[in-house]
């Protein structure tokens, strides 16, 4: 399976198996079938990647914690030493630094060990379990094999300047800014019109997304400004969030909420095309995708204003930042640019298509 006579640049990637972090390893594969280099690629067993020559796929059942802290510490080791494979390097496109005797490269897309949040922990739910899990320990496996050769590369200036507040270890100059590719196909000639009084927050259903803030601004929008008729958008189903759900039914928001569910991408672009307006009161991002994808076709977005998003839409004018934890502050900004949309067109972001791989393979 391997050629004892090549040299190999191994890569770590046995739980990307879903959403953006498969998205990360289709974009590597692709830009590495064609640097030269040959490539041991562990991946899950349950996804199909198209075959090149210099790349050798390891195909491994999904890694739990407990086998994912096994495999970092002990399992990539032994193997490389089992089969006497000659390594130049080592990457590990998710997140933790590996126990190997060669350089490194970590490609650390999980922001939650490094945000200043924890509100979440407050509520005792299975999913907050994980998010506490992430918060206070994770960190520890991600900086527990660095060494003065490993470089991190991460998406945001915010997420440099945190890592590097929690590992003294690490220098500057061994974590690299490199924003993710983004592909954005956007069709802007819709048929539709934009839907009134209707705004779109595209989120899973977790706590520290925040969707509870805009239900509470809902209210106090109904209360204090007698608009009751604004259509709240979200990306999940009915049942998928039980706290929301509940304050949903305790504040008769019955008819203000509309739960879209997991949608294509075509149709998710047609929903922030249709949108008065988009909001993003998250409190937690590595980067932040639908702000950029929002941008892309001129919406208004009203969004935390905290470091991940000012990065983000750094210059883009349809961009109003409200404080991520301040109901009244959403409530009269919502009110705000629901009762005075401008027909004066955003310019729309415009994205350069340049993509960062290149630069991330000149680490190799």
């Amino acid at each position: 399976m391997f050629d004892r006579n090549k040299e190999y640049i191994i890569v770590s990637a046995t739980a990307l198996a879903t959403s953006g972090a498969l998205t990360i390893l289709r974009q590597f594969i692709q830009q590495a079938s064609g640097d030269g280099n040959n490539y041991i690629v562990f991946v899950p067993s349950n996804i199909e990647l198209s075959e090149y020559e210099n790349l050798v796929f390891v195909k491994t059942s999904p890694k739990s914690w407990i086998r994912r802290i096994y495999w970092d510490w002990f399992g990539c080791k032994r193997c490389i030493k089992l089969y006497s494979i000659k390594v130049k390097k080592v990457i590990c496109l998710q997140n933790t630094t590996m126990n190997v005797p060669f350089p490194q490269i970590v490609y650390l897309h999980q922001p939650i060990p490094f945000s200043n949040f924890d509100s979440f922990l407050k509520d005792f739910t299975l999913s907050n379990l994980k998010l506490f899990l992430y918060k206070k320990f994770y960190a520890f496996f991600i900086f527990k094999f660095v060494d003065e050769r490993t470089l991190f590369v991460v998406q945001t200036k915010w997420m440099k300047s945190s890592v590097l507040d929690k590992c003294q270890k690490l220098r500057n100059e061994q974590v690299l800014v490199l924003k993710p590719d983004i592909n954005l196909n956007i069709e802007k000639n819709y048929n539709d019109k934009v839907s009134r009084r209707t705004i779109l927050y595209p989120a899973t259903a977790l706590s520290y997304k925040n969707h509870l803030i805009i239900l509470k601004a809902l209210v106090h929008i109904r209360n204090k400004f007698g608009m009751g008729d604004i259509k709240f958008q979200v990306t999940f189903r009915k049942s998928q969030y039980k706290i929301f759900d509940d304050y949903v039914a305790k504040n008769n928001l019955s008819n203000n909420v509309e739960y879209l569910g997991m949608i294509p991408y075509s149709e998710l672009q047609k929903k922030y095309y249709c949108a008065s307006l988009i909001v993003f009161p998250s409190y937690i991002e590595s980067y932040g995708l639908p702000l950029i994808e929002a941008a892309a076709l001129g919406k208004q977005i009203l969004c935390s204003d905290l470091p991940y998003a000012r990065d983000v839409l750094e210059n883009y004018e349809g961009a109003i930042f409200v404080r991520y934890n301040d109901e009244d502050d959403w409530a009269r900004s919502i009110f705000y640019h629901l009762d005075n949309i401008s027909h004066e067109k955003i310019k729309p972001y415009e994205n350069n298509n340049l993509s960062s791989w290149p630069q991330f393979f000149k680490l190799i």
